[in-house]
């Protein structure tokens, strides 16, 4: 109705309101994630809610401000967010370093972010066993069409350690059924093909056969009431954990298919390398957590104790 009112001449266009400094800082900011980096719709989001916060705690005038902007600042913004410094800091290292590389400030302030205290490692990766693992899979009632979507959903994260995101963003023509290997779609762009087990081929052909009409979509995956759309990463980890909890594992979902998945490939004596091929890491250092539980080869490293006497070994005893 607007644009039928504003055609005729009775309603006017607005002009666009101009762009402040601040918001062309973040415009180029934003195309700067998205093109140059590559980065999901998530992150680029988060990012920009960091570097808006940020920049709305410069005094006036900005251009000023921001061409004087210097460490105390960086660290007095950090140290006032208190137990929430550590969600921010690794944006605000981007937002910082991007300053930088952009010539709107002299000074390399990334370094300036002062490190969060995290002990995000000191735990042992949480993995199910067979057993768990069977139950989660029964929970699905494959005679229905949601039970074999969810079904199959599950074997990609079971059986080849996908991300929620990787697993809502499959289409059909990313399975190549002659080949035997599916194209998988990781972080900041890439494409990685992976051989497809046959178990996983079987649960997929089992849920196209009933895969609801969709239309123009090429998703793998859609929603199975109307209307229908493709299945969101968000609604991925939700079938996860609600399928993990029918079979009474806490703290289930995605993440912990994928590490139990990990877990069971060092098990069988692949790699590091190997395992992190499979679970789209970029660095080795990132996939080094699941070293930590094998127990047999890390035995191997530990020394004996020095003393001879077994009473003496124990002081206490």
């Amino acid at each position: 109705m607007l644009a039928y009112l504003r055609s005729i001449g009775v309603a006017t266009v607005p002009e666009p309101p101009l762009e402040t400094p601040r918001q062309q800082l973040l415009v180029a900011y934003e195309r700067y994630l998205t093109r140059e980096r590559g980065l999901r719709l998530l992150t680029v989001t988060k990012y920009l809610h960091i570097a808006s916060v940020f920049l709305d705690g410069l005094p006036d005038p900005f251009p000023d401000a921001l061409a004087a902007l210097s460490a105390e600042q960086v660290i007095g913004f950090v140290c006032d967010k208190g137990a929430g410094a550590k969600s921010i800091s690794g944006g605000l290292r981007v937002f910082l370093r991007y300053l930088y590389l952009s010539g709107t400030v002299g000074r390399e302030l990334d370094e300036a972010v002062p490190p969060a205290a995290g002990w995000k490692l000191s735990g042992l990766p949480a993995r199910l066993d067979a057993a768990a693992m069977a139950a989660v899979m029964a929970t699905c009632d494959r005679a229905s069409t949601t039970g074999r979507r969810d079904y199959a959903i599950l074997m990609l994260l079971a059986r080849l350690g996908l991300r929620a995101h990787e697993v809502a963003g499959l289409e059909l023509d990313d399975i190549r059924w002659r080949a035997g290997t599916v194209v998988l779609r990781r972080k900041c762009g890439r494409s990685e093909e992976l051989p497809l087990p046959v178990d996983v081929g079987q649960a997929l052909v089992d849920y196209l056969q009933i895969r609801p009409a969709a239309g123009a979509f090429r998703a793998v995956f859609m929603s199975v009431v109307a209307p229908r759309r493709p299945t969101t990463r968000a609604a991925v980890t939700l079938l996860a954990r609600r399928h993990c909890a029918a079979a009474g594992v806490a703290s289930g979902g995605a993440r912990r298919l994928r590490h139990t998945l990990a877990s069971d490939l060092l098990a069988a004596g692949a790699s590091l390398s190997e395992i992190g091929l499979v679970l789209g890491h970029r660095s080795v250092s990132v996939t080094s957590i699941y070293a930590k539980v094998d127990r047999v080869a890390l035995a191997e490293l530990v020394r004996p104790w020095p003393l001879a006497d077994p009473e003496e070994a124990n002081p206490w005893a």
